[in-house]
This record gives C-alpha cells, structure tokens and sequence, in this order.
C-alpha cells in the first residue's frame, strides 16, 4: 500500500508522521469506468485519491444533460470540499477513466485535518485548484468552440494517464465536453484531420500533442499554470 500511496501527489507530500496516521484508514479500490462515485446534492460518503484512475466533476441539468467542470487525476484529490466542511456536493463525480484510488471515509478525514497540518494546508491548496478549474470551464462553455474544447478536455486527461490511447465513445466525450454528439463528432474529424488524433471503434489515440495544443483554447494553460503555482 505505500508504494501505492506515493503515486498520489497529495498523499506523497505528507511527512512520515502524518501519513503514518491517515493510512489506517486508506482503502486502495479499483473504479470502473463510468461509475458514478458521488451525486450531485448528496452527502458524500468518501473522498478519493486517484492513483491511476481519472475523476470526472460534471455539473448536471434537471433534463440530464451534463458537462465536466474539472478532472482530478493522480495530482489531486476528489470530494475535497465535503472533507472540509461541505455535506452536500453540488457536482456528480464518476470515474471518467477506470483504475485505481485510494479512498477514506469522509468523516475520518474531515476528523484528520483538524489534526493534520500540512494535510490540511495541501487540502485546501488544492481546492483553489478545483474552483480554477470549474471557473476555466465556465469561460470556455461559453466562449469556445467544440473543437477547443475537445482538444482542452483530451490534453487535460492525457496529463493524467500514463497512455495516449483512450477508450471513450462519441456519447460519453459529449457529455464531457458539452454540446450535442453532432457537434463532438465534427470537433472529432477536425482534430483528426488536424493530425492530433485518430478515432476508431471507441478508441482515441493522440497522435501529436503539440498539434492538440494547437487546436486547444488559452483555457488548457491557464489552469496548467495555477496548477504549477
């Protein structure tokens, strides 16, 4: 397990002491894909820290339709704002990429981060990371084509896995991404003919990310720059 705990940024930057005290409560779990880990307006009852799993935040309509608002991958940690002090979370969280995640009880962690200093300072670092993020996407919802978008949502998920291939289909990258799959789809062959991605039989390759960056919007670095901060 603790080799697992070092491949989680958050975790890694504890000191031997305040690690000694949350990894009793650390549960590694695999996430499958798609799986739906907390619902928006409902308490929630882990948080996670992605190791090699990818977690989506999508903000949801009373129609079902969605969008993702931030992606939390082995940098980060999900849930954030119910370990310090929330008890409903406005957003949904489901594992956008399958793998694995280490997990506590939200309690336990909320109890451990009045105790915990440095824990407590990465917790709340990292939730101005998370409202960057949600405040980027708000701006590129609005003002960015499907094409930028697309190519901002695909460099953001690259940084988080060790592969440029990605099983997701037209369907589950509009949800993503917003818009219509009509719209996701287009996007899609612009990229490709771009020479920045190919797509076959629900599987995305990345052939060239400085073409992908070419594509993106100014949205991809400006959290990538808060995020180094």
């Amino acid at each position: 397990m603790t080799h697992t705990v070092y491949r989680n940024r958050i975790l890694r930057g504890l000191n031997a002491d305040e690690l000694a005290v949350v990894q009793p409560h650390l549960e590694e779990v695999t996430l499958r894909k798609n799986v739906v880990l907390t619902e928006a307006g409902h308490p929630a009852t882990h948080v996670y820290f992605p190791i090699t799993a990818v977690l989506s935040i999508v903000g949801t309509t009373e129609n079902g339709a969605s969008v993702e608002v931030a992606v939390v991958g082995a940098e980060g940690v999900a849930n954030v704002a119910a370990a310090l002090g929330r008890r409903r979370f406005p957003f949904r969280v489901i594992a956008q990429l399958e793998g694995t995640a280490c997990r506590v009880p939200t309690a336990v962690i909320a109890n451990q981060l009045r105790q915990c200093r440095e824990l407590n300072e990465r917790f709340l670092l990292y939730s101005n990371t998370i409202i960057a993020q949600i405040g980027q996407s708000a701006i590129c919802n609005r003002f960015h084509t499907s094409k930028q978008r697309l190519a901002r949502w695909l460099l953001m998920t690259a940084d988080r896995v060790e592969s440029r291939e990605l099983p997701m289909t037209h369907e589950f990258i509009a949800h993503m991404v917003g818009g219509p799959r009509s719209a996701v789809t287009d996007a899609a062959a612009a990229l490709r003919e771009a020479g920045a991605i190919d797509y076959r039989r629900g599987l995305l390759t990345i052939r060239s990310v400085p073409r992908l960056r070419e594509q993106s919007c100014e949205c991809y670095d400006a959290v990538q720059d808060l995020q180094r901060k």
